[in-house]
């Protein structure tokens, strides 16, 4: 199985990069809440990028013409490669989106927090210790801390 791992880009600096993986011949299976033919795979990740609800997309080329895109509410719980709910499609590819800026997995989290996955959202997220919050453990809980220390 052939794995990829690439960053698209969107020009205009209110839309956001994620890093995505790749999975050929794959398709998430009964997660789709959106489909609708889209010229390229590119053009799929790009419409999915921008969506609040969208984790994952599965685009099955139809022609050369373009091909039909789906987009999911959730993406495959990691490692992706061993994922039960991906299904083989010879003429499907499977992307995953990484969100660089809340996806702890790879940002790391701060001052001795620890990065967990949750089976809820499908997401990794930040746990904090002390008195630290916020998505990487940068902030600071003014409830906790007092003045004089």
């Amino acid at each position: 199985m052939f794995t990829t791992q690439s960053i698209l880009t969107w020009p205009d600096e209110d839309h956001l990069s994620f890093p995505v993986i790749n999975q050929n011949h794959q398709r998430l299976k009964g997660s789709a809440f959106y489909s609708f033919y889209s010229v390229s795979l590119v053009s799929c990740s790009l419409r999915c990028q921008r969506h609040h609800r969208c984790f994952s997309s599965n685009y099955r080329d139809a022609s050369n013409l373009g091909g039909i895109c789906e987009m999911n509410g959730r993406g495959a719980e990691p490692p992706i490669e061993e994922n039960e709910d991906l299904e083989y499609d010879k003429k499907s590819v499977y992307t995953h989106f990484r969100n660089k800026k809340y996806d702890c997995q790879l940002t790391g989290c701060l001052n001795g927090g620890s990065c967990f996955f949750s089976e809820v959202s499908k997401t990794f997220h930040c746990v904090c210790k002390g008195a630290w919050i916020g998505e990487c453990c940068k902030g600071i809980n003014p409830a906790i801390c007092t003045v004089g220390y």
